[in-house]
């Protein structure tokens, strides 16, 4: 009987943690993938923002050299592509 419990016991375990998982996914809105979320995007983001500030005040913000301007630079091409991209461009089988 000690065998049958314990086969039993993981078995339960195991669609348990199957149930979890399923529930625990979403889809991303960009790319339309399925993903694990196991913290929710606005957590994730409070953490980000209060992850960048203690950054900041322990580091110096380097401006006016090449390396500073070419930085903004990327950053500003960043966004002027993603400002152009639609989903179906990203994902086009979605």
């Amino acid at each position: 009987m000690g065998a049958f419990y314990m086969k039993t016991k993981l078995m339960l375990h195991a669609v348990l943690s199957f149930c979890m998982l399923a529930i625990s996914c979403q889809t991303v809105p960009i790319t339309g993938r399925e993903q694990l979320q196991l913290v929710s995007s606005e957590q994730v983001r409070t953490m980000s923002f209060d992850a960048y500030r203690d950054f900041l005040s322990k580091n110096e913000v380097i401006r006016g050299t090449s390396e500073a301007e070419q930085v903004i630079e990327w950053g500003e091409e960043f966004r002027r592509r993603l400002r152009g991209i639609s989903r179906s461009e990203i994902c086009p089988i979605v």
